[in-house]
């Protein structure tokens, strides 16, 4: 496949937060999930509960709209 491809998707998590990720092919076999936060990224005390379970949920369905196998490594 010659060229790149991006797609993105916006999703609105509690606490007045929205998250978007994108994939982006420009870097080749290296493809990485980004993720972009509004207003910031949210503060460590407040991932937690609903807030992470609402971050999980956006997460998980972006990655099944791409339709590609995918493992997700969390820490």
């Amino acid at each position: 496949m010659t060229g790149t491809f991006e797609y993105r998707k916006e999703y609105k998590l509690t606490k007045g937060y929205k998250v978007e990720f994108a994939l982006d092919a420009s870097a080749g076999p290296m493809t990485a999930l980004q993720a972009e936060w509004s207003p910031r990224v949210p503060p460590q005390k407040i991932v937690k509960g609903n807030f992470l379970e609402a971050y999980r949920n956006a997460r998980n369905d972006f990655i099944e709209s791409i339709g590609l196998k995918t493992l997700i490594i969390e820490q």
